[in-house]
């Protein structure tokens, strides 16, 4: 087979299409110079200039440096516990399970590396809200010195906490479908090409459904579609659908090619089979 041939009938990795596609939307245009930057950064110890390269990632950079920051310590995670549990006491219209259950999980942590671990943060930060907000506005009133507190261009405002969710909401279908394809496709499941391409077609259609909604407002735009893109990047959002509409319809077209040309050999090898036998 000519090299031309062997690009043409090529079928993409589909995981690794929407790793690429996910990582674009945190990351920008080149993530891996981020990657790069924040490895180095963190290899030399330079504390400050890596707090300051992830602030520059908005409100995800101001989570992930939180997070790091109650992290640090055996001690910090011990007190955002008991503040939630003694905020939990005061509170009787907190319903203990959920509550408590919230209180018992761990924060988790994100890096530059893998996408996935950035949804996690956020879904977890989310569900922690109210600890994570209590946690900094007791150490401001609290903590004698600034160093034990969380920096001031680390809080996360009304609008970060937005912008959060609308991030989490968008990199929920991605998360799944990874998830659903993972696997070696035993029993026609997890990674067989039907799921594929159920998948890119749920994909498109979420991400065009979405593309509306967070398009800048217009004449004809109601009050939601104004609310949601006044509180998004909208850039960045248009960025990733553009990417993911892009790649995944590329994706689409050369399954369905690699399918076809197959489908082609066998029906030209049958026809030929059949022409050598007759007499």
């Amino acid at each position: 087979m000519a090299e031309e041939d062997i690009r043409n009938n090529r079928t993409r990795c589909f995981g690794h299409i929407v790793n690429l596609a996910a990582r674009a939307f945190l990351w920008g245009e080149d993530p891996d110079s981020f990657k790069r930057e924040a490895f180095t950064e963190a290899a030399f110890q330079v504390e400050e200039r890596e707090l300051r390269l992830w602030r520059k990632r908005g409100a995800v950079g101001k989570l992930h440096n939180t997070v790091r920051f109650v992290r640090a310590s055996p001690q910090r995670r011990e007190l955002m516990k008991s503040l939630a549990c003694s905020q939990r006491d005061e509170d009787d219209y907190h319903l203990f399970e959920e509550d408590q259950a919230a209180i018992d999980l761990e924060l988790m942590q994100n890096n530059e590396t893998r996408w996935n671990s950035t949804f996690m943060i956020i879904q977890r930060a989310i569900r922690k809200r109210e600890q994570i907000d209590y946690f900094i506005t007791y150490l401001d009133t609290k903590a004698a010195e600034p160093r034990q507190r969380v920096p001031v261009q680390d809080h996360l405002s009304q609008q970060d906490w937005l912008l959060l969710a609308e991030i989490q909401s968008l990199l929920k279908p991605l998360y799944e479908i990874t998830m659903r394809c993972q696997g070696w496709a035993k029993e026609g499941r997890y990674s067989a090409l039907w799921e594929v391409m159920i998948g890119i077609e749920y994909l498109l259609n979420f991400f065009e459904e979405q593309k509306l909604i967070f398009s800048p407002p217009d004449g004809t735009a109601n009050e939601l579609q104004i609310a949601r893109a006044s509180a998004t990047t909208s850039t960045a959002f248009q960025f990733i659908f553009a990417l993911l509409v892009s790649i995944l319809l590329r994706l689409s077209q050369d399954i369905v090619l690699h399918e076809l040309t197959k489908v082609a050999d066998a029906r030209n090898t049958c026809h030929s089979t059949l022409e050598t036998n007759i007499p």
